[in-house]
């Protein structure tokens, strides 16, 4: 199978390489390291981008023991992208807020 490393996702102590992997069996996979990394299908659909949010929810659960499971991490999948799709102005507000350095 074909890779191509799309970035490095940094967060809660862990690093992650995203690579997109046309022909893999699933949208998404998430492989256990270290070290990390998210396999994707695609990268270009609102569905891409779902799939690459819930493997990162994979990412932060393992990274903080694995107690969540499949079941809550779907249900936090799904608050988010409701909260994305149907505020998006608070989700670029956030972004923009979340990535101003502030220090003077």
């Amino acid at each position: 199978m074909t890779q191509t490393r799309l970035f490095t996702v940094r967060a809660a102590g862990g690093v992650v390489d995203v690579f997109l992997t046309p022909g893999l069996e699933d949208q998404g996979q998430f492989v256990s390291g270290p070290p990390h990394s998210i396999n994707l299908q695609g990268y270009t659909t609102p569905e891409d981008a779902a799939t690459l949010l819930h493997e990162l929810l994979h990412v932060y659960d393992e990274l903080c023991g694995g107690r969540l499971g499949e079941q809550r991490i779907r249900g936090i999948e799904r608050f988010i992208l409701a909260l994305a799709q149907d505020n998006p102005q608070v989700v670029q507000k956030l972004a923009r807020l979340l990535t101003t350095n502030h220090s003077k």
